[in-house]
């Protein structure tokens, strides 16, 4: 099976498809990284989270960090 490019004269194979996937993921990966996206996520998923418990009675709570994970600051708030 093949996709076509934009012209539709010049199809491409799925591998070539898939690759152009991966390239592309790694890119927007990188841009979040240098951008902080993906520290503030997790920022604004740790204040969810604490404020959920707290309303749900947790009176301390706090997050580490598992290994294996990409390197940030360490905070609790």
């Amino acid at each position: 099976m093949y996709f076509l490019k934009e012209n539709r004269r010049n199809p491409i194979s799925r591998l070539e498809y898939y690759d152009e996937i991966n390239r592309t993921k790694e890119r927007i990966r990188q841009d979040a990284l240098d951008r902080d996206i993906l520290y503030r996520a997790e920022e604004n998923a740790r204040r969810l989270l604490k404020n959920f418990l707290q309303l749900a009675g947790f009176h301390t709570v706090y997050f580490t960090r598992t290994v294996g994970t990409e390197p940030g600051p360490e905070t609790d708030s």
